[in-house]
């Protein structure tokens, strides 16, 4: 009796999983970081992982063995607190990804860096995306474009891009200092690419430029988004289209060695 009604309350409980996940895919569409997920993804084959992990109530936090009785375990390590699209609010106070801070600003390293050099200029003001940006805002984010353009000119070799994604995955507004060589084992899918090389990629100087023309950041709709990502894969220095990421990255070493 106990095993049955483990079992019904298991699948109870997956169908709540699935109904989640449904809606998360939905509210994200297709422009969230993979990397990003990696947390999510390890609970879930947790979760599937029938015989290695005991059952969990209907808030999927009580443990239970599989006689329905609740079991502690001292070994599992305590979950991250927090989602991980606000990782970024816990790397702020990383001083191992730290980078520089000032009174309104702090310059931490990608966690994920999809090319050699990879920083982020996030204000210390709670501002999660573009969307929020007012003409109040203009001051800090001519700031932002100052002190990245800094960071930049420390590598005078490098040529670097400046911007926002137009849909960011993680909460906090961020500024991508990113130089162009993109050679990172980071940089994995198409989605990655297009996102720093297509117009999904807004250079701060037009972010600030229209925040001081219409006062705000007109946002893409999940239909131009989703276009964006989509696109072929395209090299951003000549015209060579690459069928898959793997070939791109072969590419890529021809312009590398014309930089060496």
């Amino acid at each position: 009796m106990i095993h049955s009604e483990v079992r019904l309350h298991e699948q109870a409980t997956w169908e709540k999983v699935l109904a989640s996940y449904e809606a998360f895919k939905d509210a994200i569409g297709s422009t969230v970081d993979e990397d990003g997920l990696f947390d999510e993804i390890t609970e879930l084959k947790n979760f599937l992982a029938r015989d290695k992990i005991p059952w969990c109530n209907e808030d999927m936090g009580t443990k239970r063995s599989h006689d329905g009785s609740k079991v502690s375990d001292p070994e599992t390590p305590e979950k991250k607190s927090g989602h991980w699209a606000f990782g970024l609010l816990t790397s702020m106070k990383d001083s191992k990804s730290l980078v520089e801070e000032d009174t309104k600003i702090v310059v931490i390293k990608d966690k994920y860096p999809k090319a050699e050099l990879h920083y982020l200029v996030l204000p210390k003001d709670d501002i999660s995306s573009l969307k929020q940006l007012r003409k109040c805002h203009l001051e800090l984010l001519k700031h932002m474009d100052q002190v990245a353009k800094r960071i930049a000119s420390k590598h005078s070799k490098r040529k670097f891009r400046l911007g926002y994604h137009a849909v960011a995955s993680m909460s906090r507004l961020h500024l991508h200092v990113i130089s162009d060589d993109f050679n990172s084992s980071c940089l994995k899918t198409k989605k990655h690419w297009n996102s720093f090389t297509t117009e999904f990629f807004i250079p701060s100087k037009k972010v600030i430029a229209d925040l001081q023309e219409f006062g705000k950041i007109a946002p893409l709709s999940k239909d131009e988004s989703k276009k964006l990502m989509d696109s072929p894969i395209c090299c951003h220095k000549c015209s060579f289209l690459a069928a898959n990421m793997p070939k791109l990255k072969i590419h890529l070493v021809t312009h590398l060695k014309e930089v060496d």
